[in-house]
Formats: structure tokens, sequence, C-alpha cells
């Protein structure tokens, strides 16, 4: 049953079959209900519910009035309702149809997937990729440019040469792009290096060079081993490590704990901006807020984030922020931001001849990646592109805790001839605009947020209605508490048994500690495999979550 509301009252009401036996009539009932939901959302339940769908019905013009047609032209038939792409819904005759007031399909989910997924040249085989927080797919256009770069400008930078000089320009301008991405100040700000691990561990030894006996550093044991191992070691020297403990009855990083462990000597607090076991997200711009009001810096570990969300680091009020761009589309490179103010006071990485002030060269020994790095750039024209194909009116909350160029899938054959439609950027008339260009990277992260909980809500609601299945993390796909990277263990089965089962169906997916080795030690999972993880990204779809579902639901019976 799907209504709407016209000037309080209902305007619509159908009568909902499924499997052959009403679930709710028109009458005294129906209308008791509606009086008691101010938002004008109605749950309605099958005998046999075992996922959710996700809609808005504030607009009578646009999911609600649509979707109650497609129910009511199905009504009593038991066989599959398919969903429509642009609304996202589908259910089955044993399964239910769940609204909630938290999305709007007919602004949200107005994200161009057909574009997206031709800009993944992966994506034209069977495999349904569900292990994206490991390592999402590349795209096609970053592909392009790193073969490119190395047929054409594969020579050392800082000769006075015309090709050295396109070389150097081609690394400063991935800088530009990704210092316009992340919001930072300027292209010295970015530096590039092998992994997030690596990254960090760098970060840690010039952190390390300007501190004193005693000085302290806050971390946490639901970060990946990255940003805490790293840490760790600076014990060597005389730092003090503390750890901010999961509060016990929520499970969540309390900010009163943080306070308690705020002192004089606290030199910096680091924290993941989302879990990659519990896909929650931590209020990083009050966590910054905190520590620089006690005189400390902030180091965050945006790796399982980034994928999902926009991010602004002078918005955020960070420090540092990491970010591994192999999981963001690209290739396997790694980006740090690093705030000017703090980055000249760390010591320098690099040779003795190398100035203290020398930026970003003092954390990157022996130089970046330089092919990589300029294929990587092309993951900011992508989110451009496809922010470019968003209608205007999606352009909202897009930026990280904030609360351009155009593209085209072209038909030619990709590199294995299987004539994939592949995506290939096109020059933007708003090319100069730095406005433009963020305007359009917003709209794109919007999309991308609205349809990843729809995608994510699906899961969960299977997830949620099984009693003998866990879900570490929220149980809620509410874009505002997680990402859709969804960990869960089983009453029975091992999370290894679950995972070789549904690897026979061509879904990937994992299961294991993530590196997030002490939280799952914590919880008490390693002796079982640790935990099943479905993480997914915007290029998936809800019939492949659904096919997901479908095979758990054998795999678990």
């Amino acid at each position: 049953m799907l209504l709407h509301r016209s000037q309080g009252r209902p305007a619509q009401a159908t009568d909902v079959t499924f499997a052959g036996r009403s679930v709710l009539e028109p009458g005294p009932q129906l209308s008791a209900l509606w009086e008691s939901n101010p938002t004008g959302l109605l749950l309605v339940e099958s005998f046999k519910a075992r996922c959710a769908v996700r809609t808005l019905a504030a607009n009578p013009a646009a999911g609600a009035r649509s979707l109650a047609a497609q129910v009511a032209a199905r009504s009593g038939d038991p066989s599959p309702l398919h969903y429509n792409a642009r609304l996202g819904f589908r259910t089955l005759a044993d399964r239910s149809l769940y609204v909630q007031p938290s999305l709007d399909l007919d602004r949200d989910l107005d994200i161009d997937l057909d574009f997206a997924r031709a800009a993944f040249p992966a994506l034209a085989g069977d495999t349904v990729f569900m292990d994206n927080a490991g390592g999402s797919l590349t795209l096609g256009n970053v592909a392009d440019r790193v073969r490119d770069y190395l047929l054409t400008t594969d020579v050392q930078h800082g000769a006075s040469y015309g090709v050295s000089a396109q070389a150097s320009a081609r690394l400063h301008e991935a800088r530009a792009r990704f210092a316009e991405n992340v919001g930072a100040a300027s292209a010295e700000e970015i530096v590039f290096g092998p992994s997030s691990t690596i990254l960090l561990q760098q970060l840690a030894e010039a952190v390390g060079d300007v501190l004193a006996p005693g000085d302290e550093i806050i971390a946490t044991r639901v970060d990946h081993e990255a940003n805490i191992g790293c840490w760790l070691a600076l014990e060597a020297v005389g730092a003090r490590v503390r750890f901010w403990e999961r509060n016990a009855q929520t499970g969540d990083l309390a900010l009163g704990d943080l306070d308690a462990l705020l002192g004089p000597r606290t030199r910096m607090v680091c924290v993941t901006h989302a879990s990659n076991i519990f896909g929650a997200i931590n209020p990083i711009a009050e966590i910054a807020r905190r520590a620089r009001a006690a005189g400390a810096w902030t180091c965050v570990d945006g790796v399982a984030f980034a994928p999902h969300r926009g991010v602004d680091v002078a918005a955020l009020g960070v420090d540092f922020y990491v970010q591994s761009l192999y999981k963001v589309y690209g290739p396997h490179l790694a980006l740090l931001y690093a705030r000017r103010e703090a980055f000249l006071e760390v010591g320098s990485l690099n040779h003795f001849f190398y100035a203290r002030d020398r930026m970003p060269s003092k954390l990157e020994p022996g130089n970046p990646n330089y092919e990589l790095a300029w294929g990587a750039a092309g993951i900011v024209d992508y989110l451009e592109a496809l922010g470019a194909r968003v209608r205007p009116d999606t352009r909202l909350n897009a930026r990280s805790e904030a609360p351009g160029p155009c593209a085209t899938a072209v038909g030619t054959a990709d590199s294995s001839g299987n004539g994939a439609r592949r995506f290939a950027a096109a020059p933007p008339a708003n090319a100069d605009d730095p406005r433009a260009r963020r305007d359009a990277r917003d709209a794109a992260w919007a999309a991308i947020t609205a349809h990843e909980e729809v995608l994510a809500e699906r899961l969960l609601a299977f997830l949620r209605g099984r009693e003998d299945l866990r879900i570490i993390g929220p149980t809620s796909s509410d874009r505002a508490l997680r990402v859709p990277t969804i960990a869960f263990t089983h009453a029975r089965l091992s999370a290894p048994e679950i995972v070789e089962a549904v690897d026979p169906h061509g879904i990937g997916i994992r299961h294991g500690h993530f590196h997030a080795y002490r939280l799952v030690e914590d919880l008490g999972l390693l002796e079982r495999g640790g935990v099943v993880r479905v993480s997914l990204v915007h290029y998936n779809t809800l019939d492949e979550v659904d096919r997901l579902v479908d095979v758990l639901d054998e795999v678990l019976r």
C-alpha cells in the first residue's frame, strides 16, 4: 500500500494483495492509520516479509502517485512486480513494501546509472562486484590517462626540455585537481603515495620528529590498523598512545569520552571517518573542533568514507586526511591531505638538502608515481561528468559535514573487443569556472549518496528480517549514519562458509577482519573467520542486491 497526502486527506487508496491475501483495504482501518501517521507514509508488511523498499510520498506528483499506480496495476497478482529503475521499486509476492520518510525518489535517485556503469569496463562482464571497500573497479578514463602518460610523457621531471616540462605540468595539474576535489587550499597540500598505510607511516615518522617524551596521541580500536600501528610505534620515542574506546552501551565513539582523554599533552587525535566494518560515520568536524581547542592536530583515515561522499577538508577542519584512490575508482595510489600550517611543522623524510618547507616533497621521498597520479585525476573528471547529468534540484547536502565538465559514454569497443560502451571526457563549456565544477561534483555526490542509501536498505532489510543474522554496525540505512559497507555474522555458519557458498554464483563478497583486527578481536569474531562484508558503491544496482539476497536466502537455509 502506498498513499500520498493531499491537504491532509488520502488522495488515493488501493487494495493491495500479496500472494492472494489482502494486506490492507480502504475503509476505517485505513483512515485511522492515515490520521495517526503525520508523515503521510504507511508501513505494509506481507506475511513473509523478506526485504524492504524505501520511498518518500511527500510529493504527490513524484514517487508516491507513480508507485501507487504500479502497485494498483498488479493488485492481486502474486507474480514479481519488477522495479522501475528510476523509482527503485521492486517487490515480490512474499516480500514487504516498507515506506519511510527518508528518500525523495523523484529527486534523489536521479543518477544516470547507464552512464555510470559504462564508465567501468569491468562491468561489461557477468561478475557482481560487492567487495568494493577492498578496492573499487577502475574507471576506463583513468586507465586511458595512465596509458597516455606512459606513451607520451614518461620522462623525469625538472628538466628544461619540452616533454619534461609537460610531464611536470601534468603532475601539478593532478595535485591541483585533487586539491580542488577535497577542498584543500593549494596543490602543495596534496601528497601522493603507494598506499594509505605507507602515507600514514610516513606521516607518523614525520610527526615523531617534533614530539617530546610524554606527548600524547589519541587513537581508537575501531580504525583500520593503518591508523593505529604507526602511532603506537612512536612510543619508542617517548610518546604515549591513549585509546578512545567504544562506548560499552552504544558501541559508538562518544564525544564525552574523547573530552576526558584530551589534555595539555595531546598532540594528535587519530580517528576513522567511517569504519570499514561498522560502516558507521563519525562526526569528524566536531572531533576536529574539540581537538583543535585542546591544541591538538587531527589525522583522519577517510579510506572507507571517500568512495561514498564528497570530502571538504576545510569544512571538516582537519589537519591530515588520507584516502586510497584505488578505492575511489582509480589506480593503486593513495592521497594524503596535509594542512599547510601543520605540514610545515612536521619533519622531512626526504634527502637532507630538501628544505623543511619544501611541500609536498618532504613526504614524497623518491617522488610519487607520476603516471598513476596523472591517471587518478580522471576520477575528478568522472565525478564532474556524472554530476553534469544530474538535474539541478539534486545538488543538495552532498559535501561531507556541510550539514561541471561534460562527458559522454561512447559506443566504442574496449581493449577486450567486447564492444562495451566506454566513458570519454569531453571539453566542458564551463571548464574554467571552479564553482561550476564544484557544483557538478556536489551533484554527483548527492545522487550517489541517495542511490547507495536505497541499495543499503534493500540488503539491510533482508538482514534485519532474519533472527539468525547479526548486523555488525548500524541497522539503519540512513545516509547520515552509515555508508553502504555492511558486515554481518550468522548464528550457525562461519563467515568463510557463507562467502565460499556465495562464490560460485558470480558475486564477489569477502570475509575476514579487513585489517580492523583490534575491532574484530574485541567483538570476539576472529575465531569464526571474522565477518561477512558486503560493500556497495554507486555502480551497483538493485537487481544485483536482489541477486545477492536470493543467494543468501538459499545459502542460509
